[in-house]
């Protein structure tokens, strides 16, 4: 238990080091972010730069494929003309044209043309070592064949189920007229006949050509089969193997030419990929253990697509040591970065480092420090605003003493100043006393109401009052210039029970009232003012009314202009101003005062603020 808080403690210690010495350093930060951003950019460059040359090397590859394809398709032409002359010299031979009619031929004549035809067979099969077998297969039933094993001739019953009779390539032949068909796939065994001693359990797989004999109404069908490992020669050779792999697909998508016998006869997953309107393509498989770079060409006799796949390690081995180089460039790079860069940044952060210094004096009570070296860049502006501000500290701190004193001196020239509304109410209750004694109610009336309109100016110190309040206070301003003016104006209040709860803005009718006693009502023999209230969903409405002489449209402007601008200038709208200035300071710039009137009407005041109850 106690190793382990001693644990706990010391990686908390560890941290809080790294914290002190690294990540609070500005330097560091510095180095550090430096750094980042030269690995990113860095990094990023050589990323670009490697898919540069990834794709460079994947066209070379696929230009060098393309041009041995070339080479492989003027090859295989040279040996498809070469096969389909040998083809149409037995076709138009005799004794082969002679053959389609062996069956009605007397016994003599059929030995004669057979062994005519085998000994032809023989000879090519002797000449053309790449032939493995030549057979004819009539359409009869008879079946002569001649390979490297021997001659045999098939005429019976069962000579009519051999599979080739029943196979694709027999009816293709057939239909093609004197085309040469290709295919692939099949071995010596299955050529062999019934009655053929075939030697050795070695299979020989075989590219093979057929070609229709037609003799009048008679037909049959040549095939010469060529050894698989000769006719790969001809596009792959022995020391490619290593480096992928070619072979030849027909347009069905089966492989019938390959180097790998295990593709022999089977579909090509690929042909689906290859463009049916191109002659030459290219495009990469993903396999689990590689990806593959794939090159198909379409041969020019119709023998099918020659296809190449080709590992794209195998494209890219020699980018290896490239990466390799480029790895350790970018390490030493780093290294030589991280050294400039701690260097030149320190050296830099020097001036400061000394200012730091410095600030860290001023903390602890030595004022008025200055850096005396100051550098040419914006250091150099940031160090001289510091020699500025520090020399501006010591003398704002000489200030703030006298200002100290001074305002001592002031707190008590306030203490004496307060004497004076206690004076004025002293006196005011004296002489309501007086009036008292000489039963002068009206004189006790005024006195009193003046007393209570003085009361909030100089008890009341708070920005918000109850509308309770302010309506008292507006029935005792309106009371007072009533005895005044011998009882010329009337107050009308018709404000609901629920809203003399609400929060306004103190004194903030009083300006307005007396904008329109003096200015609406006082040419008037009597007068009429009434205010309002109404909620307005959140806000809360007051109107201000009176029926006194109205303003006109130009002087109207000429007041709304000056309570927008917060004009001085105008005495009748200084109070306006300040009411609406008041309201917007307190509630928002979407709350203030509005005013609207007609000459001989009267004017209207509104004040819109939020509701808000106590």
């Amino acid at each position: 238990m106690i190793k382990t808080r001693f644990n706990g403690i010391k990686k908390l210690g560890i941290k809080k080091l790294i914290e002190e010495k690294f990540t609070s350093r500005l330097s560091i930060q510095l180095i550090l972010s430096f750094l980042v951003m030269f690995m990113i950019v860095v990094a990023v460059s050589f990323v670009f730069l490697y898919s540069g040359i990834v794709s460079i090397l994947s066209r070379n590859s696929e230009s060098n494929i393309i041009q041995r394809f070339e080479q492989s398709d003027f090859n295989i032409s040279r040996f498809s003309d070469n096969i389909d002359l040998i083809s149409r010299q037995l076709v138009i031979d005799g004794d082969l044209q002679g053959l389609t009619r062996y069956g009605t031929m007397p016994e003599s004549d059929q030995v004669s043309f057979a062994s005519s035809v085998l000994r032809k067979f023989s000879n090519i099969v002797i000449n053309f070592k790449y032939i493995d077998s030549v057979i004819y297969y009539g359409a009869d039933g008879l079946i002569i064949k001649s390979s490297v094993y021997g001659n045999y001739i098939v005429f019976d019953e069962a000579s009519k189920d051999n599979w080739f009779y029943k196979s694709k390539q027999y009816n293709d032949s057939k239909t093609s007229k004197q085309k040469l068909i290709w295919f692939g796939g099949y071995t010596d065994r299955d050529f062999g006949l019934a009655n053929s001693d075939q030697k050795g359990d070695t299979r020989v797989y075989h590219v093979s050509a057929a070609r229709n004999i037609l003799a009048g109404s008679n037909s049959g069908a040549l095939v010469i089969n060529i050894t698989e490992d000769y006719f790969t020669s001809l596009y792959n050779n022995s020391r490619d193997t290593g480096t992928g792999s070619m072979y030849i697909i027909n347009n069905e998508g089966k492989v019938i030419s390959s180097r790998d016998y295990s593709k022999l006869a089977k579909k090509s997953e690929l042909y689906r990929k290859v463009d049916p309107n191109s002659s030459q393509g290219t495009f990469t498989v993903e396999n689990p253990d590689n990806k593959v770079q794939v090159v198909y060409y379409k041969l020019n006799n119709s023998i099918g697509i020659l296809v190449s796949e080709m590992p794209m390690s195998e494209i890219l081995k020699d980018i290896v040591y490239m990466r390799k180089t480029l790895a350790i460039i970018f390490f030493l790079s780093l290294a030589v970065v991280f050294v400039l860069s701690r260097f030149w940044i320190l050296k830099l952060m020097k001036p400061l480092k000394k200012l730091t210094d410095i600030i860290k004096k001023i903390r602890h009570g030595d004022l008025g420090l200055t850096l005396e070296q100051t550098p040419k860049n914006e250091l150099g502006v940031l160090v001289s605003q510091f020699n500025k501000m520090s020399t501006s500290i010591k003398e704002l701190f000489h200030k703030n003493e006298l200002i100290q004193t001074e305002k001592r001196n002031m707190e008590m020239e306030a203490l004496r100043a307060q004497i004076n509304p206690h004076f004025i109410y002293n006196t005011l209750n004296t002489i309501k006393w007086m009036a008292v004694i000489n039963k002068s109610d009206n004189i006790v009336d005024s006195v009193t109401t003046l007393s209570d309109f003085l009361g909030p100016i100089f008890k009341k110190h708070d920005i918000m009052c109850m509308m309770e309040e302010e309506i008292s206070y507006i029935e005792n301003y309106v009371k007072i210039m009533n005895y005044r003016f011998a009882g010329k104006f009337k107050l009308n209040i018709a404000v609901p029970d629920e809203l003399m709860t609400c929060e306004i803005i103190r004194f903030i009718l009083q300006p307005v009232v007396e904008n329109a006693l003096i200015h609406g009502l006082m040419n008037k023999v009597s007068g009429e003012i009434s205010i309002t209230a109404s909620a307005q969903a959140r806000d809360l409405l007051i109107k201000i009314i009176d029926d006194g002489d109205g303003i006109s449209e130009s002087r109207l402007n000429e007041i709304r202009e000056n309570i927008e601008e917060a004009s001085q200038n105008d005495d009748s709208s200084i109070g306006l101003s300040n009411v609406n200035r008041r309201i917007k300071l307190h509630c928002g710039e979407q709350y203030g005062l509005s005013i609207c009137s007609r000459v001989g009407e009267g004017t209207e005041v509104r004040f819109m603020m939020p509701l808000v109850r106590f």
